[in-house]
């Protein structure tokens, strides 16, 4: 499989603006008109292709999905036992916790955290009912970096360990308004804070 990060020499945790800057500085070195060295028709056409790929946030989620699934599946660990669950999430809380929440890769957490809660795994913390306490606990915690769209592919998952549990079911009740909450400000709180200051402008010019 190609790796478009690599042919943009971006990171996989890149901006869209990153992205875009790396493609317009390639494709202008290795444009045809502007290169003529043998591989520059190569080089151009693997840019466009990694191009048209990553530009757009859709196709850029599903490449990456197909990328992590092709990652080799030792990378991935499969808890055995609850003990070893709560090991898995805990160094994923961990991991989540040392991350920059603006250069995180998003998608990649998404799908650690979808590997997490894999119906084997559902199977081992609910059966073992203090545990799946503290796997909710850690797991709820890891995900408050993504936005709330992207929460639910694993909402039906996190449902499952929050069953027959009312402080369980409580608890993610409330992480999901937090999370749908955090979401709407971060989208509309530039246009909320510019219509509060039209209003106070006018509030001026009316009592001027």
């Amino acid at each position: 499989m190609k790796d478009f990060y690599q042919v943009l020499q971006v990171s996989p945790s890149a901006t869209q603006e990153e992205i875009k800057k790396a493609f317009r500085r390639l494709a202008l070195r290795y444009h045809p008109d502007k290169n003529s060295s043998p591989d520059a028709a190569l080089h151009y056409q693997q840019i466009q292709e990694a191009w048209q790929t990553l530009k757009d946030r859709h196709t850029r989620a599903a490449y990456n999905y197909k990328r992590y699934i092709n990652t080799p599946k030792q990378s991935r660990p499969v808890a055995g036992s609850i003990e070893e669950l709560l090991q898995l999430s805990a160094a994923f809380q961990r991991k989540i916790g040392g991350l920059d929440p603006f250069r995180a890769d998003l998608d990649l957490i998404s799908f650690e955290a979808a590997d997490l809660l894999s119906p084997a795994h559902l199977e081992l913390a609910l059966n073992n009912k203090p545990a799946s306490d503290l796997f909710l606990e850690q797991i709820l915690s890891s995900l408050t970096v993504l936005p709330f769209p992207m929460l639910d592919s694993l909402l039906p998952k996190l449902s499952k360990l929050a069953e027959n549990d009312a402080a369980a079911a409580a608890r993610l009740k409330d992480f999901v308004r937090q999370a749908r909450i955090g979401y709407f400000w971060s989208r509309y709180k530039i246009v909320l804070a510019l219509a509060v200051a039209a209003v106070f402008c006018l509030l001026l010019l009316l009592v001027r």
